[in-house]
């Protein structure tokens, strides 16, 4: 099964390359996620993906 990563491999990151703490394509597949799960707002987002143990980490692809 392909990563869920991959489907926003190609897209430009416009963030400043030296500010970039996680990966453009593994905000956007947790905050899709996390919209998904019922969060309103990036504080809901945010608390969603800080919520994700290692193993939810890692199949959506994630460093942790």
């Amino acid at each position: 099964m392909e990563s869920p990563l991959s489907y926003f491999a190609e897209l430009k990151d416009p963030r400043v390359e030296r500010t970039r703490e996680h990966l453009l394509e593994e905000i956007l597949l947790i905050a899709i996620a996390a919209i998904l799960s019922g969060a309103n707002g990036w504080n809901e987002i945010e608390k969603w993906g800080s919520s994700l143990n290692t193993v939810d980490s890692r199949y959506c692809g994630s460093r942790v």
